[in-house]
């Protein structure tokens, strides 16, 4: 039941058991009366149609526009109050603002747009919430920064292509050793000029960045961002509208994505980057949470979660 509970709703689950451990006391207490088994089931079921019943008259409010901060807002500071007490109203307005904002017109709320990125520092209210992605690492080059850019997202790699199979390579003098290594070079800088020819600015990839294709990412003017986990990747598809692609190879137009603004930021003494989305309806929201533990933090985080369950639950 608790279960259940956590994945409808996201909060009460402490209610749910509490309630169960009441009426199985209670039930206790009606066997040793002397009732069968299916008549104290009946006799819940009754209840339970009655208590639904109760409920309807029960309604101390109700939230008409879910787009109203101030209506949604008094919702979700009941959740988040029951975890954080005291920075309850800073905490609230962040996921109300959030809410609010990844709120799609016409598809469901999907509470995985809201994200919550942790960095240790300061107090919980420095807590800022970020439209679009925050990512806990550096920026890979010199390019620490870009707006208004075009994004190719590569699921693979960013680095040479490696056969499957081991090969030899015969080398007789020094002439065709130099050769060999000059045509790596070329193939790669032919390939990043390439991509850079097609508008990119922003390379995204799920793998390891070869120090050859940084040098020449370096060269063009190209940002290169590497994200290590592929729930992240996929992310950053959805925000940028970009296509993943499994082989490094140079992107069509229509493979290409797009983002408002990418910079690195140093929120305390952490560096993050920040994807930011020109986007005002359905779009995915960071809130940094800050905090002088960890312990702090989690505690926040499930405030969080709770309040945007809430928000679901209003959704319905």
């Amino acid at each position: 039941a608790a279960q259940q509970q956590e994945q409808e709703s996201g909060e009460a689950t402490n209610l749910v058991i509490i309630l169960c451990a009441s009426l199985l006391e209670k039930a206790e207490y009606l066997l040793r009366m002397g009732l069968s088994v299916p008549d104290v089931t009946e006799g819940f079921e009754i209840a339970a149609k009655h208590s639904l019943e109760l409920l309807k008259d029960l309604v101390i409010g109700k939230v008409g526009d879910l787009r109203d901060e101030e209506s949604v807002g008094k919702v979700i500071r009941t959740a988040v109050n029951s975890k954080i007490f005291g920075e309850e109203n800073h905490i609230s307005d962040l996921v109300t603002k959030a809410c609010i904002r990844a709120l799609p017109e016409s598809s469901h709320f999907n509470v995985d747009h809201i994200r919550v990125v942790k960095i240790l520092g300061s107090g919980t209210n420095s807590s800022k919430l970020f439209n679009g992605m925050v990512f806990v690492r550096e920026a890979q080059g010199v390019v620490k920064a870009c707006s208004q850019a075009k994004v190719v997202v590569y699921s693979c790699p960013f680095d040479q292509l490696q056969t499957e199979t081991k090969g030899t390579i015969l080398i007789n003098n020094a002439k065709e050793l130099m050769d060999f290594s000059r045509g790596e070079e070329t193939q790669m800088e032919d390939r990043v000029r390439e991509i850079s020819e097609t508008g990119c600015k922003i390379i995204v990839t799920g793998g390891k960045v070869g120090e050859l294709a940084l040098h020449y990412a370096n060269k063009y003017n190209l940002m290169v961002v590497k994200l290590t986990s592929k729930f992240d990747v996929r992310r950053v598809c959805k925000i940028t509208g970009a296509t993943p692609m499994p082989k490094f190879s140079t992107p069509t137009q229509e493979e290409l994505g797009y983002i408002a603004d990418v910079r690195t930021e140093e929120i305390g003494k952490t560096t993050a980057v920040l994807f930011d989305q020109d986007v005002n309806e359905g779009a995915i929201s960071s809130i940094v949470v800050r905090g002088s533990m960890h312990d702090v933090m989690d505690e926040v985080e499930r405030a969080i979660d709770d309040g945007v369950n809430t928000f679901k639950c209003l959704t319905r």
